[in-house]
């Protein structure tokens, strides 16, 4: 009995001196102090900014923080290394440059350059015609189904030709009704006059 009492006397001591230590440690961290002696994190640590080879920004997402895009990194899981200074493909681009521009590490290619105007005026004419052309092909495409549905469907069997008469009988059938109601009305305002007549006369 003695030596349960003892332990439940420890513990009741125990627990308080731990909850004053882990309070003491956490102002002790939180404390300006301290934290003048720490660098400022950045805002958002998960995302570098780099310079492409025209000097452009671009954004690179590093969660795992080793300086490398992650989802080019899976893409190219192949390339094991990090020297930022391999070029594995040997086209005079660092693989590093590679990933920042978005190209392939492992297939050799033309070194990027600026588009010149006229290169750019070439671009867009082709374009133009390239549009020009699908348009004309949709357009004929369109008229020859046009003619085969014409051709298996005769004008007024569709599906559609079917409803539009329909509602036409229908329309047809209304106005016809009105007429004859119109045309009633007089010899029944007649009767209505005779009998009224009759009724308080």
């Amino acid at each position: 009995m003695k030596t349960l009492n003892s332990n439940a006397s420890s513990d009741t001591y125990r627990k308080p001196l731990r909850f004053a230590l882990l309070s003491a440690a956490i102002l002790t961290a939180t404390s300006p102090l301290f934290a003048q002696d720490e660098p400022e994190a950045p805002a958002d640590s998960s995302t570098i900014n780099a310079k492409d080879s025209f000097g452009r920004d671009r954004v690179i997402y590093d969660f795992d923080a080793d300086g490398w895009d992650d989802l080019w990194c899976a893409m190219y899981r192949n390339l094991e290394h990090r020297n930022r200074n391999t070029d594995t493909d040997g086209d005079g681009l660092t693989d590093y440059e590679e990933m920042v521009m978005w190209r392939d590490p492992f297939v050799e290619g033309p070194l990027p350059r600026e588009i010149t105007d006229a290169e750019r005026k070439i671009a867009e004419e082709e374009a133009k015609k390239r549009l020009a052309a699908a348009q004309a092909r949709w357009d004929a495409r369109i008229a020859a189904m046009r003619d085969q549905l014409c051709e298996q469907i005769p004008l007024g069997q569709g599906a559609s030709d079917r409803k539009l008469q329909e509602a036409t009988d229908e329309k047809a059938e209304l106005r016809r009704k009105a007429a004859a109601a119109l045309a009633g009305r007089p010899q029944r305002e007649r009767e209505l006059d005779a009998i009224a007549s009759r009724s308080f006369h």
